[in-house]
């Protein structure tokens, strides 16, 4: 995610991430997780399913003192399933898988499915423009915005982030 789109979301996300339990799925370099745990986050799982990346990963979060507070999950976010519910329900989600790989409708229903968003979280999704996603049932987008071919599509109980003006 490009510097000024993710400081954009946390402008937006500022007052959710305190305390919260946050669930990085498509970790890569897990800079969203590490940047919500930065901000007071109180936990992060982070799911990466490139072993070196995910070491890479672990050794920066005991480098930084993070390690209690951060938690690598080895694998494909579809495949880790009785990791990640022991460890939700989560306050924040972000979903950043790479464009080339068309799973966010997929990785949204497994949120669901599995209960894994508390009552009054929060999912970020960052997709294309040409690949919004469905509308989760139960669910409404409740902030959308686009960065030229970046949109941060914000997904959660309706009415959850009204009157936020970023």
């Amino acid at each position: 995610m490009l510097d000024h789109v993710r400081e954009a979301l946390f402008n937006i996300l500022f007052d959710k991430i305190e305390g919260a339990r946050v669930l990085d799925a498509f970790a890569g370099t897990g800079l969203l997780g590490l940047e919500s745990l930065s901000r007071g986050a109180k936990d992060v799982v982070f799911v990466e399913r490139d072993r070196t990346t995910a070491g890479l990963l672990k050794a920066l979060l005991e480098a930084w003192k993070l390690a209690g507070n951060g938690r690598v999950i080895v694998g494909d976010y579809f495949t880790v399933e009785a990791q990640l519910i022991r460890s939700g329900p989560f306050d924040l989600v972000f979903i950043d898988p790479p464009y080339r790989e068309m799973v966010v409708e997929r990785a949204l229903r497994f949120l669901m499915e599995n209960q894994l968003v508390s009552p009054r979280g929060i999912v970020v999704v960052k997709h294309h423009p040409k690949n919004a996603p469905s509308i989760p049932r139960g669910w409404s987008a409740v902030d959308v915005r686009r960065y030229g071919d970046t949109v941060l599509t914000f997904f959660g109980p309706p009415g959850e982030m009204k009157g936020k003006n970023d």
